[in-house]
């Protein structure tokens, strides 16, 4: 038994380093800054208010999405209407309406043999909730929504030179206190990435649309790369909402999961060549 014992140590072992490396992550935030609105400095929210309504960006979430909401100010009904709204990014445009269907829903039932055969009949009931994006937003007097856009994915794909980023010192959540973190920085000209947000909002007079368009400037002011979370970064986390966060496993960790993979089958396939080595010999003992 004390073979079978090392090796369910050993796999023991690898497992736990599974879980090790599930965690080696590495992190690219990017910093969103604004040509026509005003960012809240200790959130990081971007804001645009008049006499009518008011406007509000924000970043954080999964997925990178960007987040507006809307809020009425006005003492009568307001109206957005999202099929003539849209994100450009570049010169392509992305629409706040989303025309698929998303449903969640969850299935129950029953198997059984039918006669004691292996033929097996399945009857079962789903019910679930479909959601629909909403082609225009009705918003009361004194009141807001928000509607969320995940088009950003485009800054998975901007490739820099390394020459373009700089060890900046950031305080941290970390053990040190700091943390260095690899980051490029751009202005409005040179930015890798600009985009666009257009709004169509509109009241009702005499049961005829009165309709204002609203245009919202963004690019991406700074690029940072690191392998310790934003959220123990200061500067990040405080800022949460101007930050877009895109998370990736390092090819490290991939590197000796798949190793790790290798090492616990061939594990597993020694024990079971231990195991049958040890009933072969049992079974010559008993034959003597």
């Amino acid at each position: 038994f004390e073979p079978n014992f090392i090796i369910m140590k050993r796999v023991v072992f690898l497992l736990t380093m599974f879980a090790s490396l599930s965690s080696c992550k590495s992190y690219m935030v990017s910093t969103v800054a604004s040509k026509n609105t005003v960012q809240n400095p200790e959130t990081g929210k971007f804001n645009m208010v008049n006499d009518s309504l008011a406007f509000t960006y924000s970043f954080s979430g999964t997925n990178m999405p960007l987040n507006v909401e809307v809020f009425n100010k006005l003492k009568e009904p307001l109206f957005v209407d999202w099929e003539r709204s849209a994100l450009v990014i570049g010169e392509t445009t992305y629409s706040f309406v989303d025309d698929n269907v998303h449903l969640t829903a969850d299935v129950s039932g029953t198997a059984y043999n039918n006669l004691g055969t292996e033929a097996k009949n399945y009857y079962g009931e789903m019910r679930g909730t479909a959601q629909i994006s909403n082609r225009q937003s009705f918003i009361p007097p004194g009141a807001k929504i928000t509607r969320s856009i995940y088009a950003l994915n485009d800054l998975k794909e901007i490739k820099l030179a390394k020459s373009e980023f700089r060890k900046v010192p950031m305080d941290s959540d970390v053990s040190t206190g700091v943390t260095y973190v690899s980051t490029a920085s751009f202005t409005e000209m040179n930015s890798p990435l600009k985009f666009k947000s257009f709004i169509t909002v509109f009241t009702l007079k005499d049961n005829s649309p009165q309709s204002v368009d609203y245009q919202h400037e963004f690019y991406i002011s700074r690029i940072a790369k690191t392998g310790v979370n934003p959220s123990k970064i200061i500067l990040f986390n405080n800022q949460k909402d101007a930050n877009i966060v895109n998370e990736n496993r390092t090819g490290f960790a991939k590197t000796l999961i798949s190793v790790g993979v290798v090492g616990l089958a061939g594990a597993a396939i020694a024990g079971d060549a231990m195991i049958n080595k040890n009933a072969d010999n049992q079974q010559s003992y008993a034959l003597i």
